[in-house]
C-alpha cells in the first residue's frame, strides 16, 4: 500500500469565531462521484436548495463535513459537524462519526466513535445533537454530460 501523508490545516467553524486544526491524510484510494446535500431543517429556518459536492477533485485526502458544507456555501451553524470525517475506500466512502450528531444509515444509528461505508445510491441522515439542524447526504455517481 501507498504510504499515507499527513498534513494539518486550519478551518473556521460555522460560528465564525472558532478555528480548529484538522489533519488531512492522503489515502491509498481515490474519491469517485459526488455528494448531494439536502438541508431539511435549520436552526434559523433558512432554506437551502440541494447542493452537489464533487469528490473526485480531492484525490485521496480526508475531509470533514463542515468543509463540504462551507464549499457548498451552506452557511448555517451545524454544531459538531466538523467531527464527521469522510475518507475514500476501494468501492465507496467511509463516514466516521466522531461527533455528538445522530447519523442514520438505512434506519441504523452510526454511534459516536463508529464508522460506516456508503456506496453509490446510499444516503445518510444527520441531525445535530439538539436536533435543530438536519440534512440528508447522498453519495452519487457522476453522470457524463
Amino acid at each position: 500500500p501507498a504510504q499515507k501523508q499527513i498534513s494539518k490545516k486550519t478551518i473556521t467553524k460555522a460560528d465564525g469565531t472558532t478555528k480548529i486544526e484538522v489533519e488531512e491524510v492522503e489515502n491509498e484510494f481515490s474519491y469517485k462521484g459526488k455528494l448531494s446535500i439536502y438541508v431539511t431543517k435549520t436552526a434559523t429556518g433558512e432554506e437551502f436548495e440541494p447542493r452537489d459536492f464533487n469528490l473526485f477533485r480531492l484525490h485521496s485526502k480526508t475531509i470533514n463535513l463542515l468543509e463540504v458544507l462551507q464549499d457548498c456555501k451552506i452557511e448555517e451553524k451545524f454544531m459538531d459537524i466538523e467531527n464527521i470525517i469522510i475518507t475514500p475506500t476501494k468501492r465507496g466512502i467511509l463516514i466516521s462519526n466522531n461527533s455528538n450528531c445522530t447519523i442514520l444509515k438505512r434506519g441504523n444509528i452510526v454511534a459516536n466513535g463508529k464508522q460506516t461505508e456508503i456506496f453509490y445510491g446510499d444516503s445518510i441522515n444527520i441531525a445535530t445533537e439538539n436536533e435543530s439542524c438536519e440534512m440528508i447526504v447522498m453519495y452519487k455517481t457522476l453522470k457524463p454530460n
